[in-house]
Order: structure tokens, then C-alpha cells, then sequence
């Protein structure tokens, strides 16, 4: 698993080969901490998120919604952990309403956290279906946190993940809401500040 988080390309693939072997061959026991492995592995990787580092840690998302499709039984509940903190990270955003709060659901970790398992759900849509709910609630409450234009790139990041989640279920979701709320912000009718170009994001 620690090779499986380096920046080392085909160390890390052979790494995640072998969990997945050791998942599949291994009795039974042994899956579900190659699971928790592989997730804990990415959000700890997703921490330090940069233009640098995105192709690794899309490489590891990947890896782990493949992990997750081992066993969906086994997936189910370790999803539902893992949504079930991150909700708790969400009201516990939305009750005290300070700054320290906001900052654990706006960072790469939780919304990264967020957009894996939004994943894991669009490739097993039938079998994960009572999870399509709090997903979907989740990512609506983290487009409307905090209504400030500095975030209008991470609210547009959700929405994205809602209409998939939504087409994968044939479901509705209102994101336009979300996106008409941010036409009405005055301050995109303001000049914008000149910044370095090295502190402009890469939204890719």
C-alpha cells in the first residue's frame, strides 16, 4: 500500500496487482483491510492535490473503484462508513458555521473522498442504490456551503458529479438552482484582481 501511494509508476501498478490478488485469492478475511487499505492510501494521497500530483491520484481512484468491484456486499459497507463520516464532517459544517469547519469539507480530501465514491455508485448503480441518496445530499451541501465565487470551480466540480449520478439512475436532481445562484452573484460583474500566474489553478 505505501507503494502503491509513491510517485512511481510501474512500482505502484505491480502494488495494486498484488492487493487485488491477495483480495481475490485470500480467504475472505483478508478483503476488507485490502479495501481499507486501498481508500485510506487515496485520501491521505489526495491531501497534497496538485496539477503534479492529479494524474496519481486519478490512477489511484481508479484502482479503487476496481477494488470495489470485487465484492459488492463487502463494498456496501465500507461505502456506508465512509459516507457516513463524511456526512458527519457536513453537519458538523453546517451547525457551527465556522471557518475550521468549512475547511474540512473544502478540501481535496473530502471532495476527492466525495467524487470517488460518486463513482463507485455510477458503476454499480443497481446494487449501491440506497446510497444514491446521501451522495446526492452530500454533494448538494457542499455546492451551497459557502456562497462566494472563489468556489464557483468546486461548485461546477459537483454538479458535474450530481448529473452523472443523476443519468446513472435515471434520477432528478436540481442543480440548476445551484448554477443559476451563481449567474446572480454581483461580484462576477466586477473587474477581477491581476494575480501570478503560477497561483491560477489548473481546473482540468
Amino acid at each position: 500500500l505505501k507503494i502503491f501511494s509513491s510517485d512511481e509508476d510501474e512500482p505502484r501498478v505491480q502494488a495494486i496487482l498484488f492487493v487485488r490478488a491477495c483480495a481475490v485469492v485470500l480467504p475472505a478475511p483478508c478483503l476488507d483491510p485490502c479495501l481499507k487499505g486501498v481508500y485510506k492510501s487515496f485520501v491521505a494521497a489526495s491531501k497534497f492535490f496538485s496539477p503534479t500530483s492529479a494524474p496519481g491520484i486519478r490512477f489511484m481512484a481508479t484502482c479503487a473503484v476496481e477494488m470495489y468491484g470485487i465484492d459488492l456486499g463487502a463494498t456496501y459497507q465500507h461505502a456506508f462508513v465512509a459516507i457516513k463520516g463524511l456526512a458527519g464532517q457536513m453537519r458538523q459544517a453546517l451547525t457551527s458555521k465556522s471557518k475550521e469547519s468549512y475547511k474540512e469539507v473544502y478540501c481535496w480530501q473530502t471532495i476527492n473522498a466525495l467524487e470517488l465514491w460518486a463513482t463507485v455508485l455510477v458503476a454499480h448503480p443497481s446494487d449501491l442504490e440506497p446510497l444514491f441518496y446521501p451522495v446526492t445530499q452530500l454533494l448538494l451541501g457542499a455546492c451551497t456551503l459557502v456562497g462566494s465565487p472563489s468556489f464557483i470551480p468546486l461548485r461546477l466540480k459537483c454538479v458535474r458529479m450530481l448529473n452523472e449520478l443523476a443519468r446513472a439512475r435515471n434520477m432528478y436532481v436540481p442543480v440548476a438552482p445551484v448554477l443559476l445562484e451563481v449567474l446572480q452573484w454581483k461580484d462576477l460583474g466586477t473587474r477581477p484582481k491581476p494575480v501570478p500566474a503560477n497561483s491560477i489553478p489548473d481546473l482540468n
